[in-house]
């Protein structure tokens, strides 16, 4: 079955764990359809192996009951292997990057672990949790039970599966005993295979010498990898007293009911969606291919949103305005284990945002490792003096991300005494050097008030906005302070990204003035995006911020109208010179012209509205796309997308094109077009992912043609984006005067 022709074939399923029991749900997923890529350790300690997923990891490749599992390098490879009906397995502990940059709607924790390591709700649109450990409507959206009985394999909407007893099930009236345990820690060697018949008291095999024997007679159903270092007490075999080889190599009915239970959740919350309700009372709706994703999209997560991976990361916050708040708030985002630290002073009500704290002394630090296991991450700080805590030396940050126990350091890098902006002093911020990632916040609430009273050192922010104290704090002057080289990325070192981030944004006249300050700090170089938010609110991103090229098609013949129609007057311009003046006064980074016929007389027109061109010498060729593909190739590399517009659409206004564009600030997608009442418009917008499927397409194919069933809908308010000019009738009824 070729799984890449069905409509959700590009959004896989992503299962954490490759046991035998999550193996049972990849099995009902794939023969349901569902491409799915599947999360290992690098030592998985699976003790089925001839029906788990998970051995893919030791042996490269395994196949149960038909279903191919492969290991791969890379989060991207998996992908591309997922929809071809192959079950990718990737050896990542902790989340890849990829997986929250891009649309996975279904996570699935299969890890077994009997509580809840790191799982959360905000990790997918719908996350589904096996097991006990897991509260559906807390951490995930159902929880499946696996206790066996009369409950196993049902879907739990609201509350948690029955508690972990500590014995095995009963199988052929055998329970703890069927369970082959390691005597002692240290290396496995067995005497038999998975499927041999044993006698009672046969010697299986041994762990550091010490002989493991078989409890009773049956077949050996299980045994953990030759070789493997395991610690005293583990699992290390099953014997299945029943004696039916088959079952070795057959996925069990238990695996089979619990996957039913996570294909019968899938359905139920899909169906829901579909009518616009939600599954059970805790239901998510989930973004398919051809559907319109929910506002609180994975990629509008924090870690996706300032663009954290795998990696070992050190982020500074600096400036006001919310950072402490920011802080463990990305802490409890981020998978793996999370420090939160600062280089200056916090105060007790703050501390006690962190499930633990312990000071950077080293008595202090001998207690972390015990935190991070139990809580995931923890408060490091100085000398404890009253109600606060001083900060820790600017060189520890880096000295615990080299532990092995610490995926992340998050560090309050300066102070702001709870004013929503700040400049900094001469001694401040003190960012580690070791520090990947600084990220500049201000509150939104700081606009409109006296910068005496809203800013902290306002005599230093005066000197960057040439405010006066008693002036109001502008737009212009927030953006300022947030990208100037002695505000928001003073000290900020160099191998560092920047990321800032417009606190506090709540509603949509604090909204729409969020837009024009991140639009201004843009225009800075070193600033990768800007996010747009309320670091406290359930939803803590709600726009990211990148520099959108609008690409405006001016090569064109114009054919069907007789007359270079870009040149035709309009109003107090012309066609071309509106077209620009609209653009102008919407939210995209910049223009390109591209020019072809009529070039010069079309560069004067855009080089008197102060817009770049670049010349398309095949403009003949297939206009259209011969245009863009040279448009895209000028492109330098920090633009994330280009809105292609057309030279005829001066009836397209600045705030229709502002839709489209807050649509792909909101994650709606990396290719959009806008619709009137169900109708597909111009201009569309098509992010950097699809670059180079454009440039790859032959001369004589459509743009459409790249962007295949990426492009999603924008419904917008005016019917213009359905207009343009391509005959003289068309240019006599809309022309200013006529049907305008």
């Amino acid at each position: 079955m070729n799984i890449s022709r069905l409509p959700f074939a590009h959004a896989p399923v992503l299962i954490r764990g490759g046991g035998d029991l999550a193996t049972g749900v990849a099995y009902r997923l794939h023969q349901a359809g569902f491409p799915v890529i599947v999360l290992e350790l690098p030592r998985p300690l699976v003790v089925r192996r001839r029906v788990a997923l998970a051995t893919a990891v030791l042996e490269g490749e395994v196949v149960v009951e038909g279903l191919i599992g492969r290991l791969v390098p890379i989060f991207a490879g998996a992908l591309a292997l997922a929809p071809t009906g192959v079950v990718p397995v990737l050896v990542s502990p902790q989340l890849p990057a990829g997986a929250t940059a891009l649309p996975i709607p279904i996570l699935i924790d299969a890890r077994l672990a009997k509580r809840n390591i790191d799982t959360r709700l905000d990790q997918a649109p719908l996350v589904i949790a096996l097991g006990p450990g897991f509260t559906a409507g807390v951490d995930c959206h159902a929880v499946v039970e696996t206790m066996r009985g009369h409950r196993l394999g049902r879907v739990i909407w609201q509350g948690s599966a029955a508690p972990n007893t500590g014995t095995p099930d009963l199988v052929a009236g055998k329970g703890a005993e069927r369970v082959l345990r390691a005597p002692a820690a240290g290396a496995v060697t067995w005497r038999y295979d998975i499927g041999d018949l044993v006698a009672e008291g046969e010697l299986l095999g041994f762990v550091a010498g010490r002989p493991v024997v078989a409890p009773f007679a049956g077949v050996l159903r299980g045994l953990i990898a030759p070789g493997t270092e395991v610690p005293a007490g583990l699992k290390i075999g099953d014997l299945d007293a029943r004696g039916d080889v088959s079952a070795c190599f057959t996925i069990s009915d238990k695996a089979l009911a619990i996957g039913g239970g996570v294909l019968e959740a899938i359905l139920t919350t899909l169906n829901q969606a579909a009518r616009g309700q939600s599954a059970g009372a805790q239901g998510a709706s989930v973004l398919i291919a051809g559907t319109r994703p929910l506002a609180d999209s994975p990629t509008l997560s924090l870690p996706a949103a300032l663009q954290i991976g795998p990696a070992p990361e050190v982020v500074a916050l600096v400036g006001g305005g919310g950072k402490t708040s920011l802080m463990f708030a990305l802490a409890g985002a981020l998978p793996g284990r999370v420090v939160t630290t600062t280089t200056t002073r916090i105060f007790a009500a703050q501390m006690k945002l962190s499930p633990a704290v312990c000071q950077a002394d080293a008595g202090g630090l001998e207690e972390l490792g015990r935190h991070l296991e139990r809580f995931g991450r923890c408060l490091v700080v100085g000398q404890v003096a009253g109600d606060k805590a001083l900060g820790v030396p600017p060189e520890l940050p880096g000295r615990l991300l080299r532990r092995p126990d610490v995926d992340f350091v998050l560090v309050e890098a300066d102070g702001s005494r709870m004013r929503p902006c700040k400049a900094p002093a001469g001694h401040e911020p003190v960012i580690p050097s070791e520090t990947t990632l600084v990220v500049p916040v201000a509150g939104i609430d700081a606009l409109g008030g006296r910068l005496a009273e809203v800013a902290h050192r306002p005599e230093r922010a005066g000197q960057l906005t040439g405010l006066q104290p008693d002036q109001a704090v502008t737009v212009e002057a927030l953006a300022t302070l947030l990208a100037h080289a002695n505000g928001g990325l003073k000290n900020v070192p160099p191998q560092a990204r920047v990321i800032p981030f417009i606190n506090k944004v709540e509603s949509e006249e604090q909204l729409a003035a969020a837009r024009r300050v991140a639009r201004l700090v843009l225009q800075e170089s070193r600033v990768a995006q800007v996010i747009i938010g309320a670091a406290s609110s359930a939803r803590p991103v709600g726009e990211i911020h990148r520099r959108v090229t609008a690409v405006v098609l001016a090569a064109g013949q114009s054919s069907r109208m007789g007359r270079t129609k870009q040149l035709l007057p309009w109003g107090e311009t012309t066609v071309l010179g509106q077209t620009l003046r609209h653009l102008k006064q919407s939210a995209v980074h910049d223009i390109l012209v591209v020019s072809g016929h009529a070039a010069e007389e079309v560069e004067a027109i855009a080089a008197a509205e102060g817009v770049a061109t670049v010349r398309n010498d095949h403009y003949a060729e297939g206009e259209m796309l011969s245009s863009l593909q040279v448009a895209v190739q000028h492109l330098p590399l920090d633009r994330a997308a280009v809105l292609v517009m057309l030279a005829d659409q001066p009836m397209v206004e600045p705030e229709t094109i502002d839709q489209v564009l807050a649509a792909y600030w909101q994650g709606e997608g990396e290719a959009l077009a806008p619709a009137y009442r169900g109708r597909r418009g111009n201009p569309v917008l098509i992010g950097r992912r699809h670059f180079a499927a454009l440039l790859a397409l032959p001369a004589g194919a459509a743009p459409r043609d790249a962007l295949q069933e990426a492009l999603r809908l924008v419904e917008v308010l005016a019917d213009s984006v359905l207009q343009d000019l391509d005959r003289p009738e068309d240019y006599q009824r809309w022309q200013p005067g006529f049907g305008f």
